[in-house]
């Protein structure tokens, strides 16, 4: 019997104003990861850090053009999506679930692409498949592979098609995006602060109005950040 995997859902909100509704619908879900997008810049960028199995795109018919961008990204990532909507949309062959039924067409969605949602149903740990090396990641320098601790990692900083690694001792330089380190970084201890910088919350010494500071290091944060990074410390 196969087993169903997790599912992180990434939402893209068109509408000018908050669609309670349409929010209510997603928390009900109690999904693993859950992220909320208001522009087509911040959904892109998150693309390029969150490992996302599912694309929600709630829109008005006013904002095709952006909808239509939006999908076309999708499609470009590979990630199943669906529109959801209160007004009547012109799409061909695409998903397109009104304001009043979504609930439960977004489960049904979600499970015919073999997802599971965590109050139905949780895989066994024991099942999971486990990395020899669990604890770190390896960085290719001077023609070896430098074992790198995920704790010992401080913040990785985007510099065109280059990641700098600064880590507690060194810093290293390698050709990879974030996206791809994303997926090996353990998505409860690395985030994406701000759309150069990927921070370890457990470094962080202090969140000020615009930036954090890890190992005296000042790190610009996005609004969205710093609502979550303040939201989830305790006071």
């Amino acid at each position: 019997m196969n087993q169903k995997k997790s599912v992180n859902i990434l939402i893209l909100e068109l509408y000018s104003q908050v669609n309670t509704d349409f929010e209510k619908t997603i928390a009900d879900l109690q999904c693993d990861h859950l992220l909320n997008t208001k522009s087509i810049d911040e959904f892109e960028e998150s693309l390029q850090f969150e490992p996302v199995n599912l694309v929600l795109i709630s829109s008005p018919a006013s904002k095709k053009v952006l909808l239509d961008k939006a999908i076309s990204i999708s499609r470009d990532n590979q990630i199943p999506f669906a529109v959801i909507s209160e007004e009547e949309l012109e799409l061909d062959n695409i998903s397109v679930f009104s304001k009043s039924d979504c609930g439960d067409d977004i489960v049904q969605l979600i499970e015919s692409h073999g997802y599971k949602i965590n109050s139905i149903d949780s895989v066994s740990k024991e099942n999971t498949p486990k990395n020899l090396i669990d604890d770190s990641i390896f960085v290719k320098s001077n023609q070896q592979y430098k074992r790198i601790p995920y704790n010992d990692i401080l913040f990785i900083k985007s510099d065109h098609v280059y990641l700098e690694i600064h880590t507690i001792k060194n810093k290293y330089l390698v050709r990879a995006s974030f996206k791809e380190y994303a997926e090996k970084l353990p998505s409860d201890q690395f985030y994406r602060a701000h759309k150069s910088y990927m921070v370890n919350i457990n470094h962080i010494s202090v969140i000020n109005l615009t930036d954090v500071i890890i190992n005296q290091v000042h790190i610009p944060i996005s609004r969205e950040f710093k609502a979550f990074i303040t939201k989830s410390i305790q006071t």
